[in-house]
């Protein structure tokens, strides 16, 4: 059975963007605010995909210029008009799950940190105000 997503993640590797499968954003953890924003996404179940990952994952922190959230939209003819996208500056590795216990995901789940700076909080802020989660 083939699955099609509308959310990609690009900017973790050159040759092509993560699907994104689902999402869920932290600002704070057991009531207390967080320093940063967690963002964990549902990728692909893929062995070689886990690997890359878990390397990058257990090297020395690596962060990343920027990552970018796309949501293509609805597939249709007109899907530009429909595409968003959102930025996130300085991002860094956080955490690569195989059993998401917060969520009954099915597919491994990868947690992206970034700073709480205002282009990454007005990012946030925009996802949320749409009604993406």
């Amino acid at each position: 059975m083939v699955f099609h997503t509308n959310w990609v993640l690009e900017g973790l590797f050159k040759e092509a963007p993560l699907n994104v499968w689902n999402m869920e954003l932290f600002r704070e953890q057991d009531g207390q605010p967080l320093s940063y924003f967690l963002l964990n996404v549902e990728i692909d179940d893929d062995p070689q995909l886990w690997r890359l990952l878990d390397e990058r994952l257990h090297g020395p922190l690596e962060y990343f210029d920027r990552l970018i959230l796309v949501d293509n939209g609805p597939s249709s003819p007109h899907h530009a008009l429909h595409q968003h996208v959102y930025t996130f500056r300085k991002p860094w590795l956080f955490s690569l799950e195989r059993k998401y216990t917060t969520r009954t995901w099915k597919k491994p789940v990868l947690g992206i940190a970034f700073e709480k700076t205002a282009l990454n909080k007005a990012a946030v802020d925009h996802i949320q105000r749409l009604g993406v989660y």
